[in-house]
């Protein structure tokens, strides 16, 4: 014989399963979002780095102003890296 109240009980499973994968779909779809941005940007850093470096090979003929700028930028630029 059928069962209703089984019948209701399976179909809420498997809409709570089917929510359950989306979910946890979702999360692994943003997971790897971020490990991408998360990866261009120590990219960008290493660039940035490698940028200074050069620069600062001829830091010594800039004007006075211009290195006290780049000085601030550089102590910011460690501080967030």
């Amino acid at each position: 014989m059928f069962d209703i109240a089984d019948a209701i009980k399976s179909v809420g499973e498997a809409f709570t399963s089917l929510f359950n994968y989306l979910k946890k779909n979702k999360e692994e779809q943003i997971d790897t979002q971020f490990l991408a941005e998360h990866k261009k940007l120590l990219k960008a850093v290493d660039t940035a780095e490698k940028m200074f470096n050069i620069f600062f090979k001829s830091f010594d003929k800039l004007p006075e102003d211009d290195q006290k700028e780049l000085e601030k930028l550089l102590e910011k630029f460690q501080e967030n890296n």
